[in-house]
């Protein structure tokens, strides 16, 4: 076991394991519209390879989903560094710089941590950002090893709907109806109540290249 990862088993505290804590973030990239929530648009991805520890399914429609890296779990930051790591699976940095300014989070980082079913004994963190650019804007994503094709917009209803549907995202979005959390953030960015995502002068393929090479949280196996 690397120093790091000893550094994080101690951080969980004696006798826990990171494996069955937050291991993950949704990121409901939501479309600004006054709509009911179920009729809300979401910005989906299809899945292109199989990742056993996350029910990762080649093939699957999700949200954007993101695994925690070692150094993000229980670090004040993790909400941004998680969320800016997510943006790659819908966008590039020629995206980021056409309609980046678009993307909102709420001010007091409205965030949940939903104990997953279909991963039991583990949690991932769930967060609304709202996108009010162009709805027919081509995104391009950049982690095309984590996702196929051009990202697409799919209403709450048909994500809860939809036969081929990632376990863990429809677990997320079912979340998010029944806490009000997609109306809330709508709410909060109608009230100027929100902030950009993408922090100034940002540099997109710089904190990619530096993120990716870091090791995902579900790599900690316990030595028996």
């Amino acid at each position: 076991m690397s120093v790091l990862e000893r550094e994080v088993q101690a951080s969980y505290g004696q006798g826990d394991d990171p494996l069955k804590t937050l291991i993950g973030m949704g990121v409901l990239i939501v479309l600004n519209e006054n709509v009911v929530a179920e009729q809300s648009r979401v910005l989906t991805v299809i899945q292109s390879r199989n990742k056993p520890e996350t029910r990762t399914i080649a093939g699957t429609t999700a949200i954007v989903q993101e695994t925690l890296k070692l150094d993000e779990r229980g670090q004040p930051e993790l909400r941004t560094s998680t969320l800016l790591g997510a943006m790659d699976e819908v966008m590039d940095s020629t995206d980021m710089h056409h309609v980046g300014v678009h993307f909102h989070r709420v001010i007091d980082e409205q965030w949940l941590e939903v104990p997953l079913q279909s991963l039991p004994g583990k949690k991932a963190g769930l967060e609304v950002v709202i996108f009010d650019g162009p709805e027919d804007y081509g995104f391009y994503p950049g982690a095309l090893h984590e996702v196929s094709g051009p990202p697409a917009w799919m209403t709450v209803k048909d994500i809860l709907q939809g036969a081929n549907i990632r376990d863990t995202s429809r677990e997320l979005v079912t979340h998010a109806v029944e806490t009000g959390m997609i109306r809330a953030g709508l709410n909060a960015y109608q009230e100027r109540k929100t902030v950009p995502v993408f922090p100034r002068n940002h540099d997109f393929d710089g904190f990619r290249t530096i993120r990716d090479a870091k090791v995902d949280i579900t790599s900690i196996t316990r030595k028996k």
